[in-house]
């Protein structure tokens, strides 16, 4: 089983409700992605999958203040999950950051002998060369989904499992 993180943007009043009831939190992601066969709307949610730890390690190598783990604050954790809540704030400040960080910056620490060695999640396989370009695709996304639900007024809750 592999560990995946998700954001989905949540308006305040749904920030405030999740705080409350981590149960009410749950039945929001379950009722966000059991839809119809439409997907949501465009940067409502972003999937960065098991990516997390390679932007995590990327992000540390460069010495910058951001990390997608240990963002927000955690509202409800169970056997190897948890539910995190990114408040508007929280989030305008990250996707200040990132507005502010090209991939670029992160590509330049890339080091996929390093990351094999250090066992950098997911460590089930080696790192190589052309995993820089799915962890450039999926800090993309992260990056589009953080400025969209800033520019919004919104927050986010990051699934963790």
């Amino acid at each position: 089983m592999g560990m995946y993180v998700t954001f989905v943007r949540m308006t305040p009043d749904e920030l405030d409700k999740a705080e409350n009831d981590p149960d009410w939190a749950e039945q929001f992601l379950e009722d966000f992605y059991d839809y119809d066969g439409t997907p949501p709307p465009e940067n409502s949610e972003v999937d960065i999958q098991k990516s997390w730890a390679g932007l995590d390690h990327l992000l540390d190598e460069a010495m910058l203040p951001f990390s997608i783990q240990e963002g927000g604050y955690c509202i409800a954790n169970g056997n190897g999950w948890y539910l995190n809540l990114w408040t508007v704030a929280d989030l305008a400040d990250a996707a200040k950051f990132l507005a502010e960080t090209p991939f670029d910056t992160l590509a330049a620490h890339y080091d996929a002998e390093a990351m094999s060695r250090e066992e950098v999640y997911p460590n089930a396989r080696c790192w190589d060369a052309d995993d820089l370009q799915y962890l450039r695709r999926d800090y993309d996304d992260l990056r589009a989904f953080f400025i969209a639900a800033a520019d919004s007024g919104h927050g986010a809750m990051m699934s963790f499992g």
